[in-house]
């Protein structure tokens, strides 16, 4: 029986990732996946998608975690020269009596230091998409997507 510094359980999307950066320091390391392959359990049944931070509590872990994620994970994926896309992302509302729901989720992302949010009027809105019955919304310039799968890939051949 061989001795390991370390030991990760799970080839998904966050086993990789951290078995990648732990890597420089111990390349003793051993990934433990129940799977034929990496990449097989909640990691390929997502969107995909690369979210901002707008959504979580303020001032939140979790809301930290999220904006300080998406920015290494942008810088990373670009490093790889792994495809993203940035996605013209609204969240919106179509009644006047909303527009406080919209302010409010503005304001909690700004707290919790998301980057490239914008809020839009009406006019604004069917400057960027026409055909959208919406009042208020907020441009969200951070939210991608990318492609996981490839991700994973150059994670588990690095």
């Amino acid at each position: 029986m061989e001795d390991f510094d370390l030991v990760i359980i799970g080839a998904g999307v966050v086993g990789l990732s951290i078995t990648y950066f732990l890597s420089s320091l111990s390349k003793n390391i051993l990934v433990i996946e129940k799977n034929s392959s990496f990449g097989m359990e909640t990691s390929s049944r997502n969107s995909e998608g690369i979210h901002s931070g707008i959504y979580y509590p303020e001032n939140s872990y979790k809301a930290k975690l999220c904006v300080r994620g998406r920015k290494l994970l942008y810088e990373f994926v670009i490093g790889m020269t792994l495809g993203i896309l940035k996605l013209v992302n609204l969240l919106w509302q179509q009644m006047k009596r909303r527009k406080k729901l919209i302010k409010e989720l503005f304001n909690r992302g700004i707290i919790n230091e998301v980057e490239g949010l914008e809020l839009l009027d009406k006019n604004e809105i069917l400057s960027i998409v026409p055909n959208v019955r919406a009042i208020y919304a907020i441009h969200s310039k951070e939210t991608g997507v990318f492609d996981s799968h490839s991700f994973m890939k150059r994670l588990y051949i690095a």
